[in-house]
């Protein structure tokens, strides 16, 4: 049987666009290999699978569709039963052997993950070379910075760059305009056909990171673990680093490995997490760590983000004026430098604070505010924010590209897409991921 013929079976899961299709062609070639495409699960437990490997040593099923748990586990189970000289790859979109561990541990499959198939920077900058003749230099890592090396956001970002060329400026406002390219892309084929409990799930967790079960049962999902499994096996959610993430899911930012920005702007992010999770005085500790480490590095964002926690964790404790006078000095800092993008992130979270004060006129002043400067700096979803509060990213919320290595969090293409699922907002490209 197949458990005995390690290595000729493949399963190959990620997301649209990961580049699948090629893999496996390259694995399989040759004429005499037999293909199958869309396959349709109901044909081959019906005995199309063993007509299919009647006469053949190669057979791929490229295509699978979403499974119950039951069609699942009975397909695997008829995989299981083919001949020994059946070399057999399984691929798709969505993630196969979730409701059999037991048969991914029996048949051992060779595996390609979407990490396998993502490219490397130097890989995107011979493809931005080779095929569209962009040599700007150091444009393919900030292509790999905003699209994680996905294949198909690679070329549909360089065929962007080619028709309104390569901005001096940041890369993701001119590459994300409404009904461009890779808007368009995500929105029908990678987001479109997600179950809409985890479009939800991806809405409210897309500025979050590090995404675990715990961070999103602060998110209000207290069921969210096997998602974030699913998430992670399909490259909508991605990995920092090669560690995996076994640490506390509030881990103590100043034991995280990086630099001192990095360990300050965690830190900030813990403060906000501990003080929402309903210990604001731990809270308050952690965020005076980080405001301590941040003004040590003298980096703006880092030290505009440390008072934006100060002033969440101050008014949890109801210390109210504590807690505007640290949003009164993030906004000098963001207007100090001119960033209105670091700008409306502040005012969008004192406005959450202002009405969870009761302190509506102030509250819409500050939306207010909030929206001029979103809509200066041509980023409409923070314009566009849900008008409930909710638990906020605080460690995103100065615009930080970086995350602590081996934490999971949305993928770079995904998370604004995911952010404005709901059907009344505009899909636009993540703002601080």
């Amino acid at each position: 049987m197949l458990e005995q013929q390690r290595g000729r079976l493949w399963l190959v899961v990620a997301a649209a666009g990961y580049g699948k299709t090629s893999a496996l062609r390259r694995l399989f070639p040759g004429p005499t290999v037999r293909w199958q495409r869309d396959c349709d699960v109901d044909a081959l437990l019906g005995g199309g699978l063993a007509e299919l490997a009647t006469g053949t040593t190669q057979l791929v099923l490229d295509g699978l569709p979403a499974m119950s748990e039951r069609t699942e586990q009975a397909l695997l189970h008829a995989v299981a039963g083919l001949p020994d000289g059946v070399r057999l790859a399984l691929s798709s979109r969505w993630p196969v052997g979730c409701a059999a561990s037991s048969w991914l541990t029996r048949m051992a499959p060779a595996q390609l993950r979407p990490a396998e198939l993502s490219l490397t920077t130097d890989q995107v900058e011979e493809v931005l070379h080779t095929e569209y003749g962009l040599t700007v230099p150091t444009l393919a890592q900030r292509v790999h910075e905003i699209t994680a090396g996905w294949p198909a956001l690679v070329r549909l970002v360089a065929e962007t760059l080619v028709a309104e060329g390569v901005p001096a400026g940041p890369l993701l406002p001119a590459v994300t305009e409404p009904g461009g390219l890779v808007t368009g892309y995500l929105t029908e084929e990678v987001l479109g056909p997600l179950p809409e409990d985890v479009r939800r799930l991806l809405h409210e967790v897309a500025d979050l990171a590090p995404v675990t079960a715990g961070v999103c049962a602060v998110a209000g999902h207290p069921a969210a673990g096997p998602q974030i499994g699913r998430l992670l096996r399909t490259g909508l959610l991605t990995r920092v680093g090669t560690e995996p993430d076994t640490g506390p899911d509030f881990a103590r930012g100043d034991e995280a490995p990086g630099r001192p920005t990095d360990q300050a702007m965690l830190l900030a992010w813990t403060a906000a997490a501990t003080a929402r999770s309903g210990d604001a005085t731990a809270g308050v500790a952690h965020a005076w760590r980080a405001y301590r480490l941040a003004a040590e590095t003298g980096v703006d964002s880092a030290v505009a983000t440390a008072h934006v926690s100060l002033a969440l964790c101050l008014g949890l404790t109801g210390d109210q004026v504590g807690g505007e006078e640290h949003y009164r000095l993030a906004l000098g800092i963001a207007e100090r430098t001119g960033d209105l993008v670091l700008l409306a992130r502040i005012l969008v979270n004192q406005s959450y604070h202002l009405v969870e004060q009761a302190r509506y006129p102030a509250a819409l002043t500050a939306a207010q505010r909030a929206a001029g400067a979103a809509e200066a700096a041509g980023h409409a979803n923070l314009s566009a924010m849900p008008p409930a509060p909710r638990p906020t990213c605080w460690r995103c919320s100065a615009g930080t590209t970086r995350r602590p290595r081996g934490t999971p969090r949305c993928s770079p293409a995904i998370g604004g897409w995911a952010r404005a699922a709901a059907p009344t907002r505009t899909w636009v490209w993540p703002s601080c991921i």
